[in-house]
């Protein structure tokens, strides 16, 4: 995450956060992984978005939080649609005005499928801030259900499942 930029409010890191079954996560990744449109489909499902394109970040009595920079906070860029607004399409208990970073996932095109390790998750550590926030690697393709398997992240943070894995 090294596309930080420092301001008055805190550091803005590109991302997208939401908060799923009380999890937060920050969704990171190049442009055009699917970032926005995994936002999307998570609210289709019945989760909230905090933050979409960039996530203000700061430190509230220990816990690292995150939020949308005013310019953009209860919009989500659609592609092929522009900005829209998120009370507007889902109803206003899907936005929340911040939330925990509790996990990173970043995603990733793979270079080859046959080199993507399939028996353990991708597994790190990322600093954000001063706090060490654990990171997931997901790889994407266009088949592939990453609403779904960002939800299964959840899950298995909630349960303190994710662990281990490769580096």
């Amino acid at each position: 995450m090294s596309d930080r930029v420092t301001g008055d409010t805190g550091t803005t890191v590109p991302g997208v956060l939401v908060s799923v079954n009380g999890c937060g996560l920050l969704i990171t990744g190049e442009s055009g992984t699917g970032k926005s449109d995994t936002a999307l489909r998570l609210l289709e499902r019945g989760h909230r978005l905090i933050a979409d394109d960039a996530v203000t970040l700061s430190v509230e009595d220990g816990v690292l939080y995150g939020r949308a920079p005013s310019a953009l906070a209860g919009w989500l860029e659609i592609r092929g649609l522009g900005p829209q607004p998120v009370t507007t399409l889902f109803g206003s208990h899907t936005v929340a005005e911040r939330a925990p970073v509790d996990r990173v996932i970043r995603l990733t095109s793979p270079r080859s499928w046959a080199d993507w390790p399939r028996l353990a998750p991708t597994v790190d550590d990322t600093l954000l801030l001063g706090r060490t926030v654990p990171r997931i690697t997901l790889p994407v393709s266009p088949e592939r259900p990453l609403a779904l398997l960002v939800e299964v992240v959840a899950r298995l943070h909630a349960g303190d499942q994710l662990t281990g894995g490769t580096v």
